[in-house]
């Protein structure tokens, strides 16, 4: 499994509130510290793992509704912990998509998936968005390989 240390600015929003200023940012403890993935020849998954520094959670699937793919969320925590993407090779060439928009666009409703379930967990879900979209390349490099 190959590793990719994240570095993403902690989302940040700031209100005035009776003149006082008041910032507010989602806890480092929701931030992913690493992004790891791997091609499974085999099954034909590609798995995007979120790696969070110190985490013990067991996981807990989340109900997609199709078997292209599967998440995977903190039981209690509800943060994003891995995302498996069915790949079939064959059928992204035969559509005229590059892999890359495929894994974008793919994961990207997997995300959507979990943030409908989860709403509050919306800060986190769009750190692991950002950490697929800046390492996509990466990503279809492993299915390419």
């Amino acid at each position: 499994m190959r590793s990719i240390e994240l570095n993403i600015a902690r989302p940040v929003s700031s209100k005035k509130n009776r003149g006082v200023k008041i910032t507010i940012g989602m806890p480092t403890f929701f931030m992913p510290d690493f992004l790891r993935y791997e091609y499974e020849e085999e099954s034909g998954e590609l798995e995007i793992q979120f790696v969070y520094l110190g985490d013990l959670e067991k996981n807990t699937e989340l109900e997609t509704g199709n078997d292209v793919m599967r998440v995977l969320v903190g039981r209690h925590t509800k943060r994003i912990k891995s995302i498996f993407l069915k790949v079939d090779r064959e059928d992204i060439h035969s559509i005229d998509v590059s892999v890359d928009e495929w894994i974008e666009d793919t994961s990207e409703k997997a995300l959507s998936k979990a943030q409908h379930a989860y709403p509050k967990m919306r800060d986190n879900y769009k750190v692991a968005k950002e950490a697929i979209d800046g390492h996509i390349g990466e990503l279809a490099g492993a299915i390419s390989d």
